[in-house]
């Protein structure tokens, strides 16, 4: 960090040297917030002609030389100013200072806030045209003054003509109003530690959101400048576009599973695609989009989103090369075919109606998010909340989507599995399904695209059902299992279980697990039918079940017909 010794410049105006202070003490200094102006501003290489730049760029100069003033009014030598203290040439000088931008901020001892388009009317107006013109200013609209209005202890604000007009934690209140930032962040003035940890207790939506209306010149820094308010450390790539924004959620989950990073919408702003710098922001004909968001304008409605549960609750998060893995439940839309909802473990303030998004099964345990444009509550009603077992299972969320993923998700249902119902059995039996996350409950398909080899079990039995995805019914009262599955997207095959080894290929007693399916589909593989007797209502039944292929929405897929065959005498 290179400092600005402010003794010097009034001393010897044409004459800037940098002051680099060692490890061992620690300098008061001041820090100088601004907007860069289009006519140039004083950069590190200037400084070797300074006498020359000043008549060139006298307004970019007057900052600096102001700001030195001010300082030593306050009893503080040094002063820090972002265009020139800073070698960007070198890219290693550059990285370090832009990771450590916040904490500099926070260390600062003062910082002056520089409003160069404010002019405060001197006829003192009314306070709904003070506010209406400090939020017209363009310092609350550029994505690095976030983090220097949130860093430091205290901010100092400037008009045009550098007369203070207030302070942060005077103008709080309309501070929070323009910036939509929770007010104790802005009223605070602890020491420069306190503002990670309040920062740390804040959902990840909320802070996304503060940089919603905000722009910058360069596509990589609308994730640079946020990397201070997530207390993240990452390596600068410039030329990487949307990519940094991508990167910048991937390392906030490596320290936080905090779910409301997917709590954005892609309609959430007014004109948000004048903004878009990332294919994947592009609203697409079936509203699908990767799991991460491409802009913080994405959160613009999450202002007032609130955790329903500690942070403890929510699951963990992993980013690998076939998406974000996360273990947790999910539930069948009823109203949207093919759609699952996965819940977020956030709310509105004031609502305890939980937020989650809608997602579809790509195949191979890959998720898209679905309805980019919205989010959507838990589908269920309070009784069924209560009743309700989950099953909580690792899925994939994808954090990429090209174009010919997207291309192909019509063809979704193209070779799935559709059962025939067992009519003579229909009274008494009850389903559950295995496992349940390959299930189409609209359109009662078990999807197969994307799986190398998938195999699936359903559950026929009599006992009470208190939920289709883990009830694991009683022995006795288990009377079927049809295994089915295919051999690398073709040969099709069915078994049956029973609960005695005569009846089937297995018995039934063994636990429904992915291992179990492995093993049953390894053995049954060559079967094209398969045959087993079953008692209902002490009647003896042969139940044949085979597979054929037939046409569905233009789409072929294989069904599974069951014969059934009533077998009399043999139980008096």
């Amino acid at each position: 960090m290179k400092l600005i010794r402010c003794s010097d410049v009034e001393l010897n105006p044409d004459i800037l040297t940098l002051y680099q202070p060692t490890s061992r003490g620690r300098h008061r200094y001041a820090i100088l917030s601004h907007t860069w102006s289009e006519t140039g501003e004083i950069t590190f290489q200037d400084l070797k002609r300074l006498a020359t730049v000043k008549q060139q760029k006298p307004r970019a100069w007057d900052k600096i030389y102001h700001s030195c003033r001010l300082a030593v009014a306050k009893g503080i030598e040094y002063l820090w100013v972002d265009t020139c203290c800073i070698d960007k040439s070198s890219s290693a000088e550059l990285s370090e200072s832009i990771n450590s931008m916040f904490q500099w901020y926070a260390h600062a001892a003062i910082c002056f806030a520089y409003l160069e388009d404010y002019t405060p009317d001197p006829g003192y107006p009314d306070y709904d045209q003070f506010s209406n013109d400090l939020a017209s200013c363009r310092w609350f609209e550029r994505g690095w003054t976030l983090q220097e209005l949130i860093a430091p202890q205290e901010v100092l604000f400037f008009d045009r003509h550098w007369n203070q007009f207030g302070t942060r934690s005077m103008l709080h209140e309309e501070l929070a109003s323009i910036t939509r930032i929770r007010d104790d962040v802005l009223k605070r003035r602890e020491a420069d530690t306190g503002v990670k940890r309040l920062l740390a207790t804040i959902p990840i939506c909320q802070r996304m959101c503060w940089a919603a209306t905000r722009e910058t010149t360069l596509v990589e820094d609308m994730a640079y400048c946020l990397l201070g308010i997530f207390d993240i450390n990452m390596p600068l790539l410039y030329g990487e576009g949307g990519k940094a924004y991508k990167r910048l959620q991937e390392d906030i989950m490596k320290q936080s599973n905090d779910l409301s990073l997917f709590a954005w919408q892609t309609r959430a702003m007014p004109g948000f695609a004048e903004y878009q710098h990332d294919p994947d922001c592009y609203h697409n004909t079936f509203g699908f989009h990767s799991i991460l968001a491409c802009s913080p304008r994405l959160f613009w409605n999450a202002e007032d989103m609130q955790p329903k549960h500690a942070s403890v609750a929510s699951p963990e998060l992993l980013a690998t090369s076939k998406g974000i893995k996360i273990l947790s439940y999910i539930l069948p839309q009823a109203s949207e075919p093919c759609l699952f909802f996965l819940p977020l473990n956030c709310r509105d303030e004031g609502c305890d109606e939980e937020w989650g998004v809608p997602i579809r099964h790509l195949g191979g345990g890959v998720f898209a998010r679905a309805r980019s444009w919205t989010l959507v509550t838990d589908p269920r009603s309070r009784k069924e909340k209560r009743d309700t077992f989950h099953l909580v299972e690792p899925i994939y969320l994808a954090n990429q989507l090209p174009l010919e993923t997207m291309s192909a998700l019509p063809s979704l249902h193209r070779h799935a599995f559709r059962m025939t119902r067992l009519r003579v059995l229909e009274k008494t039996l009850k389903k559950a399904h295995w496992p349940p996350r390959y299930y189409d409950t609209m359109r009662h398909l078990w999807i197969t695209h994307g799986l190398v080899s998938p195999t699936y079990c359903v559950s026929f039995y009599d006992g009470p059902v208190r939920s289709k995805l883990v009830m694991e019914p009683r022995r006795e009262h288990l009377k079927l299992r049809a295994y089915f599955g295919c051999i690398d997207d073709r040969d099709p095959w069915v078994c049956l279980a029973g609960p005695q080894t005569a009846y089937g290929l297995l018995r039934y007693d063994n636990k429904l697990d992915d291992d179990l399916l492995a093993r049953v589909g390894w053995r049954a593989a060559s079967c094209q039918y398969q045959t087993a007797r079953i008692v209902s209502e002490g009647k003896d039944f042969d139940i044949r079940a085979g597979i054929e292929e037939v046409v569905l929405d233009g789409e072929p897929i294989w069904q599974i017909s069951f014969d059934v065959t009533y077998i009399p005498g043999l139980n008096g």
